[in-house]
């Protein structure tokens, strides 16, 4: 059976952060501008495939009993109402007894629409399956790494010519196979090459990606760099 981790330890881990650590135990709750660079694109790569159902995941949501008289906040909904008796103005009444409450309250149970990345989990197999197709084979996922020969030499990083813009390139170029029609090669590329920047780079010092060096990639990648709509093939 599977193991199962949270979305934030799980991108904790690609980072190469212990979850138990300091930096591992807290760095969630950190501003976006000091966490890790590196968790930070994580957890992107990590949340947008969950959203758009390319890696399965148990979504929840943080939920709490909210006052008598308070309204949802702001990204709040009520999943249930539940009543309860109310004997606070007994007193004003001594003749009626506890059986016979004056007057009913509302509690409601509040939950964030939001997903809540600290309780939502994936699979562990699946988000190594999910690893692999984006040409990651290595790292904590992975203890028993294939060696760097069973890799295309472009992805081999240990390799003397190994060029990460290159790489990034062809696994975008790779991936797009099979993409649908109704967006441009140049549309199809840029987003999988936001989805993989981390993997090859192409993030910047502020922990985002590079729009440019993404733009370059899509460039070399681009099976139709002048655009329009694909030919008709001769009969």
């Amino acid at each position: 059976m599977s193991a199962d981790l949270s979305v934030v330890h799980a991108a904790l881990l690609m980072a190469g952060i212990t979850p138990g650590s300091e930096v591992g135990a807290n760095c969630d709750g950190w501003e976006t501008s000091r966490q890790p660079p590196a968790y930070v694109a994580a957890k992107a790569a990590l949340t947008t495939a969950i959203k758009n159902n390319r890696l399965e995941a148990k979504i929840r949501r943080s939920a709490w009993h909210r006052g008598w008289d308070e309204n949802p906040g702001e990204g709040e909904s009520i999943a249930r109402a539940e009543v309860y008796p109310d004997y606070s103005a007994e007193a004003e009444s001594p003749g009626r007894g506890r059986d016979s409450p004056l007057t009913t309250k509302l509690r409601e149970l509040v939950y964030r629409a939001a997903p809540d990345w600290n309780l939502t989990t994936v699979e562990v197999e699946a988000l190594r399956a999910w690893l692999s197709t984006r040409g990651i084979r290595n790292g904590f996922f992975f203890p028993q790494a294939r060696h760097a020969t069973d890799l295309p030499a472009y992805l081999d990083k240990s390799h003397p010519r190994y060029a990460p813009k290159l790489a990034a390139s062809l696994v975008a170029w790779e991936r797009a196979e099979g993409s649908p029609d109704s967006k441009s090669p140049k549309e199809t590329l840029e987003q999988i090459l936001y989805e993989i920047a981390a993997d090859f780079g192409l993030i910047g010092d502020d922990g985002r990606p590079n729009k440019q060096g993404i733009e370059e990639c899509s460039k070399v990648a681009n099976w139709r760099p002048r655009g329009g709509a694909p030919k008709t093939p001769a009969k």
